[in-house]
């Protein structure tokens, strides 16, 4: 029988804290946010190159 504690698969998710559904979708929308950002500097920088 497989023992948790021992298995190194289960190590590797000791002390992880889950978050919140609502915190987990604002960080989310953050990081779309700031793509969406980079994306526009992007295309500014490829029409100053046309």
């Amino acid at each position: 029988m497989l023992n948790r504690s021992s298995h190194p698969c289960f190590s590797l998710f000791e002390g992880i804290t889950h978050l919140p559904p609502e915190q987990i979708a604002a960080d989310i929308f953050k990081k779309e946010q700031r793509i969406a950002e980079i994306m526009v500097n992007i295309q500014q920088l490829l029409a100053k190159k046309a």
